[in-house]
């Protein structure tokens, strides 16, 4: 045994069309995502809130790339979020930035963490786009920006 373990549930999400945003704010990546490959047990997602099917340790990544429209963007990026109350309530569980340095810049970048999730009947997560001026997050049939989840072990 090389003490291997083979992933048992793995769910991946992509963004299929643009999705526009303006102004310095943030806003919840909540429509236009479809499920891109499913392994063993399905993550769920509605309006942009996701729920796992287990309890354990699970990988979460999220990856994006973005345009400028109107000119350049000091800031742009994405957070991970988490409720433990069902969706009440949510605190970041982290965030990366890029830059778009003028108008029709592309930026990119990735997030991931790995969470224990001790209840699947209160844990929920969803990812926000950040940004400071007008752009674009792209969506598209190949993967621009898209979430997974990689269940690693049990806890």
């Amino acid at each position: 045994d090389l003490g291997i373990n083979p992933i048992s549930d793995y769910s991946e999400f992509r963004l299929t069309s643009n999705f526009s945003v303006s102004g310095n704010s943030s806003n919840d990546f909540t429509s236009n995502l479809s499920t891109v490959l499913t392994i063993g047990s399905a993550v769920t997602q509605s309006s942009g809130v996701y729920t796992l099917p287990s309890t354990g340790y699970w990988q979460i990544t999220g990856h994006f790339r973005t345009f400028t429209s109107s000119g350049a963007v000091k800031e742009i990026g994405i957070q991970l979020l988490k409720s433990t109350d069902s969706g009440s309530s949510y605190s970041k569980i982290l965030e990366t930035l890029d830059s778009g340095d003028q108008q029709y810049a592309y930026s990119s970048g990735m997030i991931t963490s790995v969470v224990d999730v001790t209840d699947v009947s209160t844990f929920r997560f969803k990812f926000r786009a950040i940004h400071s001026g007008d752009c674009s997050y792209v969506g598209a049939s190949t993967n621009q920006t898209y979430f997974t989840f990689m269940k690693l072990s049990n806890t």
